[in-house]
């Protein structure tokens, strides 16, 4: 679920906040990244889009909680009704459960918004598994 955070400006000005995937500056699609089981040692990449719902220009400022996790991005600056794709990594050398969070401060003319978007990832030992062969053809072999 997002979580967007009120601020001063928000409180005293009455703006509503949101707790769907949709802000009141921007949209967000998927609400939640999951990488689901990740061989640990490998790099896992998903990504989500975001879109500028307002009339002007913003910037949507993006920073990554949890050092297992990182997003491409630093700095969006999306026009109006513009969609960005951010892509967001997760690697870790050691199996586990790891969560995390996406922050989304989106930074417009008198706005300040944060918006974090939960991360979720499941690191397992990686497995090779041998079946033996049903039949082997070798095809023709000269013998002598």
């Amino acid at each position: 679920m997002i979580r967007p955070l009120r601020t001063l400006a928000q409180i005293l000005l009455g703006f509503a906040v949101t707790t769907a995937a949709t802000a009141q500056s921007i949209q967000i699609d998927p609400p939640a990244l999951d990488f689901g089981p990740t061989k640990k040692g490998l790099t896992s990449t998903t990504q989500l889009e975001v879109k500028n719902l307002e009339e002007d220009a913003i910037e949507v400022f993006v920073k990554t909680a949890g050092s297992q996790f990182s997003a491409a991005s630093d700095t969006l600056r999306l026009a109006a009704g513009a969609v960005h794709i951010i892509s967001v990594d997760f690697n870790t050398d050691h199996t586990g459960t790891y969560e995390g969070t996406l922050s989304l401060q989106v930074k417009g003319f008198f706005k300040a918004e944060n918006t974090e978007v939960p991360l979720s990832a499941r690191a397992v030992e990686p497995q090779l598994t041998l079946l033996p062969p049903e039949k082997v053809d070798l095809g023709t072999l000269t013998i002598g």
